[in-house]
């Protein structure tokens, strides 16, 4: 009879171990499906999508992404559950962990669909893995680089199609500085803006018209602070003017 029970004891520990790995196995695959899906999910936000099937092929990912995370926290919890059972059942007495021990092998027996079934769902995810390396390489094809704008306000306002018109008055109105920012958008470049200076003192001689294009890009990294330098240098240049010459009247306009 204790050899019995101890065939038992040997063979029940091997079983269990052989339990223990398949939920590790399966936790593995649920990490590893829910990094890639969340990879593709970062990586579908720094590209502008307009098609409507890539975008309910996205809403899926993300509700396959959260679902994953949420079978992972529940996954890790029945791993840890069931090794607190078997710390307290090793630090028992024989009988009790016959007692023990038996009722679990019922138990498993009567419910061993559920590390076939915990199987299938890591499998559900893997598969939904694999459709967003897919769903990648569609955007990439097809989507448009979204702009990331985290820095100077001005061009940010410029992206959003906001025009800059700094106007100079002196004297009695006749003479008069412009300085006008206006950005729109082109098939080829994309979102260009044209920097336009004007000088007007009065009489069509004098007139002073100039243009620069500049595009518009996250790649143009120096383009904010190309456009900042020009206005301050330009309005530095009207202050160090007007300093010299202070009889003149100096009205300023920012619209």
């Amino acid at each position: 009879m204790r050899q019995l029970a101890k065939f038992y004891l040997v063979w029940f520990r091997n079983y269990e171990e052989k339990e223990e790995s398949n939920a590790n196995r399966n936790l593995e695959s649920l990490e590893m499906a829910h990094i890639r899906l969340e990879a593709a999910l970062e990586t579908s936000e720094r590209w502008q999508i307009t098609d409507a099937s890539l975008l309910r092929w996205r809403r899926k990912l993300k509700r396959a992404a959260q679902e994953c995370d949420e079978t992972m926290h529940k996954c890790k919890q029945r791993i840890l559950e069931d090794e607190q059972m078997q710390q307290e059942v090793r630090i028992s007495s024989l009988p009790t962990w016959i007692v023990h021990a038996t009722k679990s092998f019922v138990s498993t027996v009567l419910y061993r669909n559920n590390n076939k079934q915990s199987r299938s769902i890591a499998q559900r995810f893997e598969w939904y893995a694999n459709g967003a390396s897919e769903f990648v390489r569609f955007i990439e094809f097809g989507g448009t680089p979204r702009c990331h704008i985290p820095f100077h306000s001005l061009v940010r306002n410029l992206f959003a199609g906001k025009e800059l018109h700094h106007k100079i008055t002196q004297g009695n109105g006749n003479s008069s500085f412009q300085l006008l920012l206006v950005p729109f958008s082109t098939e080829v470049y994309g979102t260009e803006a044209s920097l336009l200076f004007i000088q007007n003192d009065g009489t069509p001689e004098g007139n002073i018209y100039f243009i620069i294009t500049i595009q518009l890009s996250e790649c143009t990294e120096h383009a904010p602070v190309q456009l900042r330098s020009t206005l301050v240098d330009w309005l530095q240049k009207e202050k160090e003017c007007q300093l010299r010459a202070p009889q003149r009247q100096l009205k300023l306009e920012t619209m």
